[in-house]
């Protein structure tokens, strides 16, 4: 067991641990009540004996000063713990990689997270609809993670700033209240189950980088994103999409485009491409293109 005198260290701040199949965690570690940030690493079957097998054990649960607590538990299947509702001043979260099967409903009580890492996770869509309560979130990452469908809910995350969809092989459809994510900056996708996007991401009217790739059963792109007239960067790649929609030309702020391995039934861009008058950067790789357009 890791020396329960660990818990007399109740002025540190910063504790990272692992734990191998020698050492488990002791619930001495609750009394550490002014940690600030927890980084906690076990390839270990069952690390906690003081709790249920399965379950991230209460005490952390008492460390009610964390802003960082990260979990990279891998190799055993686990359940977080309920009274992470109490760790009201948490800011972020990182689960990523890790082989979490479940979020208690408490999570909603973590009005102060503003980084969630769910990348690399299996957890199921149901799940993810505990997360419509973090109004606070600015980050959310679910790259690489199992998910198949994001639930309507995620519309409630008014904050959020960056949304991550990388790699996401399982994704299916992005739901229509993506639009009202209007904070939005960052959004990238890539699956290649995704057939459409909705047509309200055009809402997304503060969106500065759209990154989509990997995305070669989607046949349009929808015409809306020429809403997105705060967009800075653009790259579309390994997409199914048979043309560049005319109204590309409406993002007058863009600096960066990039298409590259487009189906190769698109020969030529459109003309108003040339519109573009802000374009600093611009990428045309492995495609059908025989000829730019007299506008450029």
């Amino acid at each position: 067991m890791f020396p329960p005198s660990l818990g007399k260290l109740t002025n540190l701040k910063t504790l990272r641990l692992f734990l191998d199949s020698s050492r488990f965690l002791s619930s001495e570690i609750g009394n550490v009540v002014n940690l600030e940030e927890l980084v906690l690493t076990t390839n270990a079957k069952r690390s906690f004996p003081s709790s249920k097998p399965g379950v991230v054990p209460p005490p952390l649960g008492k460390l009610t000063n964390l802003k960082k607590l990260r979990l990279f538990l891998s190799d055993n299947r686990y359940h977080l713990f309920g009274e992470i509702g109490n760790l009201t001043k948490l800011e972020e979260l990182d689960l990523g990689s890790s082989a979490v099967v479940s979020l208690p409903s408490s999570i909603g009580m973590l009005k102060n997270l503003r980084v969630l890492n769910l990348s690399a996770t299996k957890l199921p869509e149901q799940i993810l609809d505990e997360l419509r309560n973090l109004v606070g979130s600015v980050f959310l990452d679910l790259a690489a993670s199992a998910v198949v469908s994001l639930p309507s809910t995620i519309g409630m995350l008014k904050n959020l700033r960056a949304l991550d969809l990388f790699d996401t092989k399982m994704l299916k459809e992005v739901p229509d209240e993506m639009g009202n994510l209007v904070g939005l900056d960052v959004l990238g996708i890539s699956s290649p189950k995704i057939e459409s996007l909705p047509l309200s991401m055009g809402k997304l009217s503060n969106l500065k980088i759209l990154t989509s790739s990997n995305v070669n059963t989607m046949t349009t792109l929808p015409g809306e994103i020429g809403n997105l007239v705060s967009l800075l960067s653009l790259r579309i790649s390994l997409s199914g999409i048979q043309e560049i929609p005319s109204a590309i030309s409406n993002l007058q702020n863009l600096r960066e485009l990039e298409l590259h391995s487009l189906p190769h039934e698109i020969k030529v861009l459109p003309e108003v491409i040339g519109r573009l008058t802000n374009l600093h950067y611009f990428l045309l790789n492995d495609s059908g293109i025989v000829c730019l357009p007299d506008s450029i």
